[in-house]
């Protein structure tokens, strides 16, 4: 059995990688903070969207069609699922920063974690959304060839 020593088992990163780094978790942190600004943004308009469909539908009741509840909570969901990749990469930049200037590689492994968890969240929900296009993709064609079926055509 081959077993590598400490010495070769330890990763080494460069100053000009340590600045690279650094850098990057600034711009997590910009992005993370821009983020969850969209987030409450997003709150806000699930709260006032209601309203003001609720509103709209009162005054003009050919608006009725409108779910004010299911807008609110649709908007909910999105505000929660674009909540959570800001926090880890928030997360992700604080514990970069902390690893880059106490030089410890524990704190660099939970970084480099949070890292993991943002791009397997992100990676997750293109999957999903990806399949959502395809499944609209089928029942468009399916709808289109029903609709020629109807016509005649």
């Amino acid at each position: 059995m081959n077993h590598l020593s400490d010495f070769e088992n330890t990763l080494y990163v460069s100053t000009p990688g340590q600045q690279f780094l650094k850098e990057s978790a600034k711009w997590a942190k910009f992005l993370a903070i821009v983020g969850f600004v969209t987030t409450g943004l997003i709150v806000l308009a699930a709260v006032f969207a209601g309203s003001v469909f609720g509103s709209l539908a009162a005054t003009a009741p050919e608006l009725n069609f409108f779910p004010t509840a299911g807008i609110t909570i649709t908007y909910l969901i999105l505000a929660g699922l674009y909540f959570f990749p800001c926090l880890y990469l928030l997360q992700w930049s604080q514990k970069l920063t902390l690893a880059l200037q106490s030089g410890s590689s524990e704190d660099l492994t939970v970084a480099f974690e949070k890292l993991k968890s943002f791009f397997r969240f992100v990676g997750i929900m293109t999957l999903v959304i990806l399949s959502l296009y395809a499944l609209m993709l089928i029942f468009l064609v399916l709808g289109g060839g029903l609709a020629l079926l109807g016509t005649g055509l």
